[in-house]
């Protein structure tokens, strides 16, 4: 029983040690990303050429998000509302696409 309980709780140890890692590793991959690609037109906080991203994803859904980032050109000319909207606010400069990154 007590073999049983330690090979739970190293394993348990082990997995989320391994979740953790990954997760950090995401993390900083996503401000290499954001560093090396966006921070030209992009601010968190305050809109530069492009809006601010503070609380992006509860003014769209992960899925817009993603295409959007991915080739905004091809929201714009689908007619996608937001994506025009954007279009329009930010004086018809159109984001460069980025379809070498992932979903994730």
């Amino acid at each position: 029983m007590k073999t049983k309980l330690l090979t739970l709780i190293l394993a348990t140890t082990f997995t989320l040690s391994a979740i953790t890692l990954f997760a950090d590793a995401s993390i900083e991959t996503g401000k290499t990303i954001f560093t090396t690609r966006c921070t030209s037109c992009h601010n968190v906080n305050a809109q530069v050429v492009g809006p601010a991203l503070a609380n992006v994803d509860q003014r769209h859904t992960i899925d817009w998000i993603v295409s959007f980032v991915h080739s905004p050109k091809t929201l714009i000319q689908k007619n996608n509302m937001q994506a025009v909207a954007l279009y329009n606010q930010f004086n018809q400069i159109v984001m460069p696409d980025h379809q070498d990154l992932s979903a994730d």
